[in-house]
């Protein structure tokens, strides 16, 4: 029902894919961060865990695809009749990347290297230079926005 754009206006949908990934992004941080407190030995003096960037951009890309194919699914709309979701990939992905952006940004240590991943692939996206068609960067801002006030 969150994603469903024949009860929710378009802009409502896009705020709860953003809502939704913010959680998971925050969520995702503590676990790396929780890594560090579970493997300490009195050995590692309580060294921070090491999650290579190339998992955490993989593990970022996987939930844009399986929540897309979720999303849109054929199943869903199947067993919910009218469901209906118009959402794009390119808007998807744009959200979640964004999303993540914020979150691991205020926890910059050792994200470096992701957020600025995050960054170059979000302008990509909104130039059309990447999978999933140009998408409308000016109104997706607009959606991140309203969510702050």
């Amino acid at each position: 029902m969150f994603f469903d754009t024949s009860h929710n206006s378009r802009n409502t949908v896009l705020s709860n894919v953003f809502t939704a990934f913010t959680i998971t992004a925050a969520k995702m941080w503590a676990y790396i961060r929780s890594l560090s407190h579970s493997s300490s030995t009195p050995n590692n003096n309580n060294k921070r865990a090491v999650v290579p960037v190339t998992v955490i951009k993989n593990t970022i890309g996987s939930l844009i695809d399986v929540a897309f194919l979720l999303m849109t699914s054929k199943a869903r709309r199947e067993r919910w009749k009218g469901y209906e979701c118009s959402v794009t990939k390119g808007e998807v992905t744009w959200l979640v990347m964004v999303a993540f952006r914020q979150v691991l940004k205020k926890k910059q240590t050792g994200y470096g290297e992701v957020i600025a991943w995050l960054e170059e692939e979000t302008v990509l996206l909104s130039r059309g230079k990447k999978g999933g068609g140009k998408v409308d960067g000016k109104g997706l801002v607009r959606v991140v926005k309203d969510l702050r006030v």
